[in-house]
């Protein structure tokens, strides 16, 4: 029997090798193999759109609370400067008030006469000022503030009664405040109700009202207000409308946050049943 050299066993070594390569490459096992490659870049692509779409649902969540949050604090805002109103309109009324029962006890009897004013002449002992407006004013409040001017001097404004008229003239609007004060100004000095230079500070403050001809003197008012007594005086519509859009979104964000009960199904393994098993045999001769 013949012995094969070794040039002739390498050239049969190198066929078998091109041999199993090409029947690899062109066999029905190298097409299953490219299902497979499909098949799990189908997979990986499923993944990421569902990653896609929760992002995209935590993003919608996100931006509904950022929303409710802003109508939250324009309407909270909203409320509280119509408060603020109720308080400038309460301490105009009040000026008006506390300048009565000073002017009632100067024992001075006086009838306006409807004119306008663009000044008034003061005498007050020897000596004689006149004050000119910036426009022309009515007889009854240009007095007014004309005898405000002179009542600094004679019966200034005591904050305490002060605040006791501002207080009776809050209540007729039925809000209620935890404590109120008032800030009085004359000649830049500050005269505070109760002595309570503290309480203000963190409280709602309307604007320096000024109550004379020369401004030199003014009030101020002030009033400690729960945020709950600001959301009760919410407009109805308003308050409605948010409570129902916190309701709507209390839902939506359970429904995107609660996972759905998935069942693992078996890859899908049908493309491998198509092409039945191949042996493929080598002949190496003898």
């Amino acid at each position: 029997m013949p012995i094969p050299s070794k040039k002739s066993s390498r050239s049969n070594l190198v066929q078998i090798i091109w041999i199993m390569l090409l029947s690899s490459i062109f066999s029905p096992d190298y097409e299953s193999y490219s299902h497979k490659k499909v098949y799990l870049c189908s997979v990986l692509r499923t993944r990421e759109m569902k990653r896609l779409a929760k992002l995209l649902k935590f993003s919608f969540i996100v931006l509904g609370w950022v929303v409710f949050a802003l109508l939250c604090y324009f309407a909270f805002k909203d409320e509280k400067t119509n408060i603020l109103a109720i308080m400038k309109q309460n301490l105009h009324e009040a000026v008006n008030v506390d300048y009565q029962e000073r002017f009632n006890k100067i024992l001075v009897h006086y009838r306006p006469l409807g004119r306008k004013l663009k000044g008034v002449q003061i005498e007050y002992g020897d000596s004689i000022e006149i004050i000119y407006f910036e426009d022309s004013t009515h007889e009854s409040p240009a007095t007014q503030l004309a005898n405000q001017y002179v009542m600094t001097r004679i019966i200034p404004v005591n904050p305490d009664n002060f605040n006791k008229i501002f207080q009776e003239e809050w209540e007729k609007n039925g809000v209620s405040a935890a404590k109120t004060g008032i800030i009085y100004r004359h000649n830049k000095k500050k005269v505070f109700s109760d002595n309570d230079s503290i309480s203000f500070q963190k409280a709602l403050v309307t604007p320096v009202q000024a109550i004379d001809a020369k401004r030199t003197a003014a009030v101020q008012a002030w009033a400690m207000i729960h945020w709950t007594e600001i959301v009760k005086h919410t407009t109805p519509k308003v308050l409605w409308s948010i409570i129902a859009y916190f309701i709507v979104l209390i839902w939506v964000s359970l429904s995107f946050l609660k996972k759905p009960q998935e069942k693992e199904t078996p890859a899908n393994t049908d493309y491998m049943k198509k092409f039945p098993p191949i042996r493929t045999t080598y002949n190496l001769g003898k």
